[in-house]
């Protein structure tokens, strides 16, 4: 069967949809796990986003009994919203119901433990890797199938593979090779379900993929056409299922299992807006006409102004000091529209912008004029001391060498740890990071 790359490339991205872009670890940014679903009304999206990644949409039932005794859930806006779906029982019924439900599930949602899921995992991992393994994988300029493909006779875990000739030549044969029983109105399904069984590894991917100024993409692309390759001839290898049958349709009315969790979440994000409010409008009435609101609750002179990212993550730096003394704190985005990345002399990038935002100005260090002689004498150092901490990790990981350097510089490391112990201000810089089994480069 023929296959257009650009329909093909079409379908790849419909399917992509539903998953997320997310961050490395070294530059972490929050995303929303349900950014794929954005057009849709929440209920659904989580419904949908449970059918495909497994996880839990609501909070457990304990979660809502333990709000309903301690009384942050009003009765009478929890017994109107049931009422508007024709539900008469009585609330201890329902969370009685939840909890059954919910052990029914929980026997039912056991974890994954897909052998195509693991041999991805492991050669993505290789693909992957940004410098710390001892032996990077071969090839892997050429792109992640040809990579793999170049390797895949030397995986146990792939059967019936002696050569590389033995698998798909190209992108494009391979998903002729797989697609070839399938009509194309099926294509975006099995894409989908091959994306989401490793939702973690697909968002990286996707996010990396967009970075065409990233170093690690343009030394070793990666797609995920790549991805979709790889997985599909592995899952035909395997025997594993290609297009596995899905739920396509969502309920969206009526109440059963899945929709009284929302009922119970709704009811009780409503009685907090209701309880906060209230605290808000008593607080008023009990203030008294004061100066200036710059000190908090009296209108004092504060001891200590500071400014925080508009984050989650600092509201509980910014409550726990707040309550510490006379502080006062401010939330400010720390982006003043200049989206940029700055490469340092040694050549590190570093984006000096939002992590979703993509910086359009480049400023890199580069030696003054005249200084020339100081630039090389510096480089000439640091190329030094580059390659003996390449030694250093060469010896401590290479199989063959590896015993031997333990023992013969035994007594150097821990003397060196012995002086991070009880004198670490005193031990040189130095020493620490060439003592240091986790440091990276």
């Amino acid at each position: 069967m023929a296959i257009k790359r650009s329909v093909l490339r079409a379908r790849i991205e419909n399917a992509a949809e539903v998953i997320g872009p997310l961050w490395p670890l070294t530059h972490f940014n929050a995303a929303n796990p349900l950014s794929g679903f954005e057009d849709q009304p929440f209920h659904e999206a989580v419904q949908r986003a449970r059918q495909l990644f497994g996880g839990r949409a609501y909070p457990r039932p304990a979660a809502f009994r333990q709000a309903w005794e301690q009384g942050e859930i009003i009765p009478s806006v929890l017994a109107r919203r049931l009422e508007q779906h024709g539900i008469s029982e009585t609330p201890a019924a329902l969370l009685d119901r939840m909890a059954a439900d919910e052990a029914t599930s929980s026997n039912t949602d056991a974890a994954s433990d897909d052998p195509l899921d693991r041999v991805m995992t492991k050669w993505l991992a290789a693909f992957l890797d940004q410098g710390q393994a001892a032996w990077p994988m071969p090839h892997r300029a050429d792109g992640f199938y040809a990579a793999w493909r170049a390797v895949a006779p030397y995986d146990d875990a792939v059967p019936g593979v002696q050569e590389p000739a033995d698998l798909p030549d190209a992108l494009l044969a391979a998903f002729r090779d797989v697609l070839g029983a399938y009509p194309e109105a099926q294509w975006e399904r099995i894409f989908i379900h091959h994306f989401t069984a490793l939702p973690g590894w697909t968002g990286f991917i996707k996010w990396r993929a967009r970075q065409q100024d990233d170093p690690w993409q343009q030394a070793h692309p990666i797609s995920l056409a790549d991805y979709l390759a790889v997985r599909l001839v592995l899952a035909k290898q395997l025997g594993r299922t290609i297009a596995p049958e899905r739920i396509d349709d969502l309920p969206t009315n009526g109440v059963d299992a899945t929709s009284l969790p929302a009922l119970w979440l709704e009811a009780w994000e409503e009685s907090y807006r209701q309880h906060l409010l209230d605290a808000l409008r008593a607080d008023r009435e009990e203030e008294a006409p004061s100066g200036p609101e710059i000190g908090g609750e009296t209108g004092e002179r504060p001891a200590a102004q500071l400014a925080f990212c508009i984050d989650v993550r600092s509201e509980i730096i910014r409550r726990h000091i707040e309550r510490a003394g006379p502080y006062e704190t401010h939330g400010y985005a720390g982006f003043f529209g200049i989206p940029m990345q700055h490469e340092r002399y040694d050549g590190v990038r570093v984006k000096s912008c939002p992590p979703i935002v993509n910086p359009r100005h480049r400023i890199a260090e580069r030696p003054a004029p005249g200084r020339q002689d100081e630039a090389e004498r510096y480089d000439g150092w640091r190329r030094l001391a580059n390659a003996g901490r390449d030694l250093v990790k060469t010896l401590k990981n290479n199989v063959a060498a590896a015993f031997g350097f333990v023992e013969g510089s035994g007594g150097f490391f821990g003397a060196a740890l012995a002086g991070r112990t009880l004198a670490p201000s005193a031990t040189p810089r130095g020493a620490c990071r060439w003592a240091s089994p986790t440091r990276r480069r």
